[in-house]
């Protein structure tokens, strides 16, 4: 019987650190296991073309923005100083948001989009990754390389008045007519110059219209709007600017309210809100240098993990959001030039 317990004590010896290992291993893999795409939270994107601090979060009153300033703030976190560091346009901007990487104009973008990282990281189809107006000198530029041509999102350019086949799923008969239209009247050249404040506050409503749907059609893991309506500015008056800048709003909390109701979207959805640049001291065009003299935006990001009613002055830069939401959505993103907004997060 004593020798039969000296082999047993022997063998638990023997065994005992790689039973341990065993554990470890075990508990390592567990930590380190690969997510599942449904439980991956969904990110909206709105990026508000061409609006400047000075009639928004800095105005006084905040009149133009009421609904973000009263309701839609105090819920998540707004950083106040976000810099436009290179050409003072509205493509520089989307693309760090959209590739993580500085870009100065339209040419020389190599950089893969959030869209494409997300569909290959999950596998998931071009309806789940939708890009609502987004401008027609982004849409030419998805990498290929290692992602495959199908890797781009769905959606709508509104430049070139493009549209992928998915789309027709959701665009009525008469959006359909719209948008064919507008392409073949400037292919064949027919307007004076490419749009008017009309054809802006057209866009503006028809492209928000086709996103409330399509969010609801679709429920996309990650959505990245443009809105158009402020796009008016460069055609009229201050006020017509200011306008459209409250519609905007009023646009946005159209989408706020249905993240809260909408069980898909409530509890699991961060909403990410950001002007692209800020336009010239007369607010109408935007062809300024930043090198010398960076303008100043703002960026608001909400989600369950993210702080409520906090304010953040320090400077922070577009790719940064590119960064933050690969974070939130687990990509792997090699070479990314923007920091987590980890100050964000609870």
């Amino acid at each position: 019987m004593k020798a039969m317990t000296n082999f047993y004590k022997n063998a638990l010896n023997l065994f005992l650190p790689v039973i341990i290992l065993f554990l470890c291993v075990s508990c390592v893999s567990a930590t380190r296991q690969e997510p599942d795409k449904k439980s991956v939270p969904n990110v909206i994107i709105i990026v508000l073309g061409g609006v400047r601090n000075s009639e928004s979060i800095d105005e006084a009153t905040r009149q133009y923005i009421p609904y973000l300033s009263n309701d839609i703030f105090k819920e998540g976190t707004l950083y106040t100083n976000v810099l436009a560091t290179d050409f003072e346009y509205h493509m520089p901007a989307i693309h760090a948001i959209i590739t993580g990487k500085h870009y100065n104009h339209y040419p020389g973008v190599t950089a893969p989009t959030l869209f494409q990282y997300l569909r290959k990281r999950y596998n998931l189809p071009s309806q789940k990754v939708v890009s609502i107006g987004q401008w027609d000198e982004n849409d030419c530029f998805y990498v290929k390389g290692n992602f495959g041509a199908d890797s781009s999102p769905c959606g709508i350019a509104v430049v070139s008045s493009t549209y992928s086949p998915e789309m027709k799923k959701v665009l009525t008969p008469s959006e359909l007519t719209f948008f064919d239209t507008l392409r073949n009247f400037m292919e064949k050249k027919l307007f004076p110059e490419p749009f008017t404040c009309l054809h802006w506050d057209a866009l503006g409503e028809i492209t928000h219209r086709i996103f409330k749907r399509t969010l609801q059609e679709f429920k996309p893991k990650l959505a990245f709007y443009v809105m158009a309506g402020v796009e008016s500015s460069h055609y009229s008056t201050f006020g017509r600017y200011v306008i459209a800048l409250k519609r905007s709003d009023e646009m946005i909390d159209e989408v706020w309210n249905m993240i809260q109701s909408d069980p898909f979207y409530k509890d699991n959805t961060y909403l990410i809100i950001c002007p692209d640049h800020a336009r010239d001291s007369y607010y109408m065009e935007h062809f300024e240098n930043c090198y010398d003299n960076p303008s100043r935006v703002w960026m608001y990001i909400y989600g369950p993990r993210i702080n409520k009613g906090n304010i953040i002055n320090r400077p922070i830069y577009h790719v940064d959001i590119f960064a933050t939401v690969s974070y939130i959505m687990h990509l792997e993103v090699p070479l990314q030039e923007g920091k987590v907004l980890e100050d964000s997060f609870r």
